[in-house]
């Protein structure tokens, strides 16, 4: 990384009052003052006596006098020139701006995200990036063991996504959107930071993380706008530590970071383990009609209504391009037969349909490219009322009323059976359940979060 040279530019009336300081100080006459003596031995020996008159102390007190003024003025100019440094962090080189400059000259970084969930398994990723274009990532959950929930590797030259599951030895290869925004997403935690505006951060000042000088500022990111608490360290202007604190117990910290440091390029490669069963999904075109699709907590989607089978399905929107089977279930301490379920899987339309083996279709699930990533094209049907991905907040609730719950990520119709995925201000997706029943009693908590449960005396 090129180090960089600090430049300041003080106030023209600062300079001013700088240069005539020192022209001051030059040109002041200083009066012929005998050496002093080396030693008291010396003065009493070598050095002839120094008949101290009135005018030789009166001349000593103008020249101090003197320079005394000319100190004062020159502090008054060093005050101001030291005031107009400490305001500079906040006017034309704050924290963030540095750290957004300093981020321009990296080409690698590694870090961790830990995700605590109150009481819960805290999730850490593994995260190196690599550019131009490589990502590399691993999910781990740690509690009483510690199990790998997953490799994935991404090739943006390629549009090529690797997911390698351990646990069902399944490694999946996804094309993703070759289009130039989702290039300029992809490699997100960097390009987020260099490209976030200012006006959403708030400088905390000098400080220090692990003992070193840092700064620290606020900084808003991410989904829902979550406020990131960020460190930057002081030398190299680069992030050292960032930390979110969200409702119940949810917090997300990156740390352990680590740029420009030497990696293996074969960490990269897309290549799926000797062993594993391999899937490729296609990015299809999402067809002609696809604009026609319309969903609805009473009918389903199109001519797929609630309670109907995979078939249907099928036969309806063709193939999945992929479908994600989950083994069935026993609730602890029931004695009724445990019940399975999929999910039918259609990224080039930006849907996924969840199926009950017993009850059928449950959820359906329309998505967006900036929710779920560039492996998935955007829904491009709409609600029985209209909204689609894109539409405003406020053309939701002129739409659906007020929600029973809401938050800066989520408007949930709970009794209508709609949850609106919401990023700055516009619809991202939407998960359509069937009406929830009027024996069922909805509990909404203050941050938006919701459960249900039977009204009591309901049999």
């Amino acid at each position: 990384m090129n180090d960089k040279s600090l430049k300041l530019s003080t106030s023209g009336d600062s300079d001013e009052l700088l240069e005539q300081t020192l022209k001051g100080i030059r040109d002041e006459p200083i009066p012929e003052f005998p050496d002093p003596p080396l030693s008291l031995s010396q003065a009493k020996s070598d050095q002839p006596t120094v008949a101290i008159t009135a005018q030789s102390i009166d001349s000593k007190a103008k020249w101090w006098s003197g320079r005394m003024r000319y100190l004062a003025i020159s502090a008054t100019a060093i005050a101001v020139f030291f005031a107009t440094l400490l305001m500079w962090p906040q006017s034309n080189q704050s924290a963030f701006a540095r750290m957004q400059e300093a981020l321009q000259e990296v080409s690698s970084v590694s870090y961790s995200v830990f995700d605590y969930h109150g009481n819960g398994d805290t999730w850490e990723t593994k995260a190196c990036i690599l550019e131009p274009g490589f990502t590399r990532s691993e999910q781990i959950k740690i509690g009483e063991e510690i199990v790998s929930l997953g490799i994935q590797i991404s090739d943006n030259s390629r549009n090529l996504r690797l997911h390698i599951d351990p646990t069902s030895r399944k490694a999946t290869f996804y094309e993703v959107s070759p289009s130039e925004e989702m290039a300029a997403r992809r490699n997100q935690f960097i390009e987020k930071l260099r490209n976030v505006q200012e006006h959403s951060t708030q400088d905390l000042g000098p400080t220090s993380f692990n003992d070193k000088p840092a700064r620290a500022f606020m900084l808003t990111l991410g989904m829902g706008g979550r406020e990131f608490k960020v460190y930057v360290d002081s030398e190299s202007n680069l992030p050292v530590h960032m930390e979110y604190e969200g409702a119940l117990g949810f917090r997300e910290v990156f740390t352990n970071f680590v740029f420009d440091e030497e990696m293996d390029v074969e960490q990269f490669a897309l290549k799926a383990p000797e062993g594993y069963e391999v899937e490729h999904v296609a990015m299809l075109d999402a067809g002609e009609n696809a604009e026609l699709l319309v969903v609805s907590p009473k009918t389903g989607i199109g001519p797929v209504a609630f309670g109907s089978y995979a078939e249907s399905i099928v036969e309806f929107l063709g193939k999945p391009s992929q479908r994600r089977i989950y083994a069935p279930a026993t609730l602890p301490g029931s004695d009724q037969p445990g019940q399975g379920f999929e999910y039918l899987i259609y990224n080039s339309l930006g849907l996924e349909i969840g199926v009950n083996s017993e009850c059928g279709v449950t959820t359906i699930r329309c998505q967006s490219q900036k929710r779920n990533g560039p492996t998935v094209r955007d829904f491009a049907g709409q609600t029985t009322e209209g909204i689609r991905i894109g539409s405003t907040v406020a053309e939701v609730i002129a739409a659906y009323g007020k929600p029973e719950g809401e938050s800066d990520e989520y408007l949930h119709y709970i009794r209508l059976g709609w949850s609106f995925s919401v990023l700055e201000g516009e619809v991202v997706g939407f998960e359509v359940n069937e009406p929830t029943p009027d024996e069922i009693e909805i509990i909404v908590n203050d941050d938006g979060s919701y459960k249900m449960q039977v009204k009591a005396g309901t049999d």
